[in-house]
């Protein structure tokens, strides 16, 4: 995946919305990610600020169902100005 953020939002928000999405991707449960990505806008802090279009969330949720069981790692963390780009691998 890349960037995890795609609005500018502000920089405390930013940081919150990223922790969570890593904490969802890489320590929670299959299950409690699925769940967590299913439902992102009432799951994520921030969301809507973070994050306003969805689809650009669907790569993250394709590899992420993909990846069955399997608990994803960060690659790379990564800021741009108001952006976050965080790189997650499954498997």
């Amino acid at each position: 995946s890349g960037l995890s953020s795609n609005a500018a939002a502000k920089p405390k928000h930013l940081e919150r919305w990223t922790e969570q999405l890593k904490q969802l991707c890489c320590k929670a449960h299959p299950s409690q990610r699925y769940e967590g990505l299913r439902q992102w806008t009432y799951s994520l802090p921030h969301a809507r600020e973070v994050h306003g279009r969805e689809e650009h969330l669907l790569p993250l949720h394709m590899v992420a169902g993909a990846a069955l069981d399997d608990r994803g790692q960060v690659l790379g963390d990564f800021r741009e100005h108001d952006r976050a780009m965080t790189h997650f691998a499954f498997g």
